[in-house]
């Protein structure tokens, strides 16, 4: 079977990668190598017979696809299945969604609490001191959050805060002699 689908979007191309560098490798499909697989970017496969898909069958949906579009020959009957590229937690995973707070990490807390901040407060003004002390506010909630998450077994967090749509066309086309 031929699979023909319309491509409109192909993740989240920000060079301002202030997430952790931990959750690069904790997408669907991660990028490899020099071939970037953005977050938010579509992607498709084929469930196998065991209602499992290996990674080595995800096809990426990017926009430097040819015409906006997308073919490609399943390797077996199965399910299609579409999804967004992002992260699937597990109870394995803490340090993905609450690194330790470190210098390795910092960065990225302060910038959390500018996010959080910017329409409340000028956080210009804020002195290192009160920024180390709002970096650790967010951590701190981060380890809260992590716990609910846990506890309520929503692994799928990240799924849960997406917004926006794609719109797909599928075509099958019946097997070439």
């Amino acid at each position: 079977m031929n699979l023909l689908g319309l491509v409109l979007a192909d993740g989240n191309r920000s060079q301002n990668r202030t997430y952790f560098k931990a959750n690069e490798q904790s997408k669907i499909l991660p990028d490899q190598g020099n071939t970037y697989y953005g977050f938010g970017m579509l992607l498709a496969a084929i469930k196998d017979s065991r209602d499992s898909v290996q990674q080595e069958d995800i096809i990426p949906f990017t926009n430097s696809n040819s015409n906006n579009h997308i073919e490609f020959t399943a390797k077996y009957d199965g399910q299609l299945v579409l999804t967004v590229n992002d992260i699937w937690l597990n109870g394995d995973m803490k340090d993905t969604y609450v690194p330790p707070f470190n210098g390795d990490n910092i960065q990225h807390y302060i910038q959390l609490a500018k996010y959080e901040a910017a329409f409340k407060e000028d956080f210009n003004s804020w002195s290192e001191e009160e920024e180390m002390q709002k970096a650790k506010e967010q951590y701190d909630r981060r380890l809260q959050g992590w716990k609910i998450i846990k506890d309520t077994s929503n692994w799928n967090i990240w799924y849960d805060d997406n917004i926006g749509a794609f719109s797909v066309s599928i075509t099958v086309n019946p097997e070439k002699e």
